[in-house]
């Protein structure tokens, strides 16, 4: 019920939607600020709903597939971003198909940070380590199989 209200309060403001299709069955998208301020207060609500250890910073679904108990729980496709030092979210995503009901979905768009992109390269260059090592070895045992039967 929170999230419904959080939904239709924010639909609601001024300016939050883009104007072309909106009274068509269109899908409208909200605008950089009305989408930035729904995905704060959904935030917001998910962080003390589920119990955040940390700021949330990212909050996904699908509305009304998606209940506040899914988003906890990562279920039906929903979920939610806790602040980490791997992904940080330049901007957000937020369509709307209907007001009344609400329905709609709320994204993230992410960013892989320099700890993210060294974990990266550096679990890469294991495993070319790994595959050398054991390309290595066999042919060791390959060149140590043929000497031995000569």
């Amino acid at each position: 019920m929170a999230l419904r209200l959080i939904a239709v309060c924010l639909l609601l403001l001024p300016g939050a939607l883009s104007a072309s299709g909106f009274l068509s069955n269109e899908t409208v998208t909200l605008t950089d600020s009305g989408c930035d301020l729904l995905e704060a207060s959904l935030q917001s609500y998910i962080g003390s709903h589920c119990g955040a250890s940390k700021k949330v910073t990212c909050v996904y679904g699908r509305y009304p597939d998606c209940s506040a108990d899914d988003i906890c729980n990562f279920k039906s496709g929903c979920g939610f971003v806790e602040d980490n030092d791997l992904v940080k979210f330049t901007s957000y995503g937020c369509s709307v198909d209907a007001i009344l009901p609400p329905k709609g979905q709320v994204s993230c768009n992410v960013a892989l940070t320099v700890a993210a992109v060294s974990y990266i390269v550096a679990g890469c260059l294991a495993l070319i380590t790994l595959s050398a090592c054991c390309c290595y070895r066999c042919r060791r045992r390959r060149a140590a199989a043929r000497e031995s039967l000569v």
